[in-house]
């Protein structure tokens, strides 16, 4: 992807972030090692089976040809699976990728915060990614990575007190989350202990209005952080949300690095495409009575959606899961119903139809499956 100046919001007033738990028109995932094709490869199928056009970015050569192989040898290479050069560091994508933003008429808005020193190409994704498809993009004035703010899309946005770190300023924090990243408001909580990251999105998800899913550690085998998850359900109630408590997977160094590990199946993704899935963590290691109770939570928690699991295990020997790596970019609520066969898309509801468009819009109507754009319709 060439790296071109982004398309500037002439003001950012009147911005909102949806959630995670609403229709999605494109899952996006950057090209990864062969070391990690038992996650990646059932990711990317189980994206593209929940009806979502999958994008693979290819970060560069090495494990750009690793992915396509992976797929290929998988047969997910199909037309709902493109791949495309984008130039980035990492894997991600949930951390460097655009915050997803509409703007008071429902159009799309990409959020744009500072991401990591020396990771230059992941920062410069949300504005390139904003000027290939014509998306304006506003600068969010943080040092921020996306795992560490959940937009519970009803103007609330959770993080936790990490992100001070990197912005001592609270009420700086505040406005400019308010000003420029669609949060009426900011629900503080505290990050896992010894967790690396401090991210939200290790112990906490949305599945929908008002309906919070949180972790909960063994008081017996984690009492600091079970005590602190504790006060953060307390926090969350506080603030109006129903929490449902998931068990946390027992932590520790699972790959003899020195480096505590934390698992987590709360690290999952929302794809909501025509088939919604909630695609879970799993873990080999992980007891499998806590399993049970984590999986019963979820299916509680969200009847409509299919619980699909995606090994993890490599994953979060490298400090994250499923939603580190993956964004979900959310269906524009004023784009129009497309009538294309077989592609679940309703009068006031788009999905996999606006994606495949917007696809088209990133490679020229071209995947690895597809070979040189041709002719034909938006379908």
């Amino acid at each position: 992807m060439t790296l071109l100046p982004a398309i500037a919001v002439a003001g950012a007033a009147g911005l909102t972030a949806p959630g995670e738990y609403t229709p999605g028109q494109i899952a996006l995932v950057a090209s990864w090692p062969a070391s990690l094709d038992a996650s990646f490869v059932p990711l990317v199928g189980a994206l593209r089976e929940s009806g979502l056009p999958v994008w693979v970015c290819e970060r560069d050569a090495e494990t750009g040809a690793s992915a396509v192989a992976a797929l290929d040898a998988a047969g997910l290479l199909d037309a709902r699976v493109y791949l495309e050069p984008c130039a980035l560091d990492s894997i991600w994508m949930r951390d460097y990728g655009p915050l997803f933003l509409e703007d008071a008429a429902g159009r799309p808005v990409f959020g744009d915060p500072t991401y990591l020193v020396g990771r230059d190409q992941d920062d410069a994704f949300p504005a390139a990614l904003g000027q290939r498809l014509a998306v304006p993009v506003v600068e969010v004035p943080l040092k921020l990575d996306g795992g560490n703010l959940l937009p519970d899309g009803e103007g609330g946005c959770v993080t936790t007190t990490q992100l001070l770190v990197r912005n001592p300023e609270r009420d700086a924090v505040e406005a400019a989350l308010t000003d420029t990243a669609g949060c009426a408001r900011v629900i503080w909580l505290e990050p896992i202990d010894g967790e690396r990251t401090g991210h939200v999105d290790v112990f906490l998800t949305f599945a929908g209005p008002g309906q919070a899913l949180l972790g909960a550690s063994d008081p017996v085998e984690d009492p600091d952080n079970a005590a602190a998850l504790d006060r953060n359900a307390e926090a969350l109630l506080d603030a109006g949300y129903d929490v449902r408590r998931v068990p946390m997977p027992p932590h520790g160094d699972l790959d003899g690095d020195t480096v505590e590990d934390h698992p987590t199946w709360l690290n999952g993704v929302l794809a909501e495409g025509d088939r919604p899935l909630w695609i879970v963590p799993s873990y080999a290691e992980a007891p499998p009575e806590r399993r049970a109770e984590a999986l019963a939570a979820f299916a509680a928690a969200m009847p409509e959606r299919e619980v699909v699991e995606v090994p993890a295990d490599a994953l979060v020997t490298l400090g994250g899961a499923l939603h580190c790596v993956t964004r979900v970019m959310p269906a524009p609520t004023w784009a129009p119903c497309v009538d294309c066969p077989g592609s679940g898309c309703s009068h006031g509801g788009p999905r996999s139809t606006w994606g495949l468009l917007l696809l088209a819009a990133i490679v020229g109507r071209r995947s690895k499956a597809e070979g040189p754009a041709g002719g034909g319709g938006s379908c």
